[in-house]
C-alpha cells in the first residue's frame, strides 16, 4: 500500500504518467486474472 501511495505521490505533477502507468497495471492485473481464469 505505501508502494501504492509514493507512486502516487512521485507522478502527481505527471498526469500523464500516472495515467500510463495505472493503464499499465489494470493491463498487468487483466492479463493475470485471465492466466488465473485458465
Amino acid at each position: 500500500m505505501d508502494f501504492v501511495l509514493f507512486v502516487v505521490y512521485f507522478f502527481n505533477k505527471n498526469i500523464c504518467g500516472f495515467f500510463i502507468f495505472y493503464y499499465f497495471v489494470f493491463q498487468l492485473s487483466y492479463r493475470y486474472h485471465l492466466i488465473i481464469l485458465c
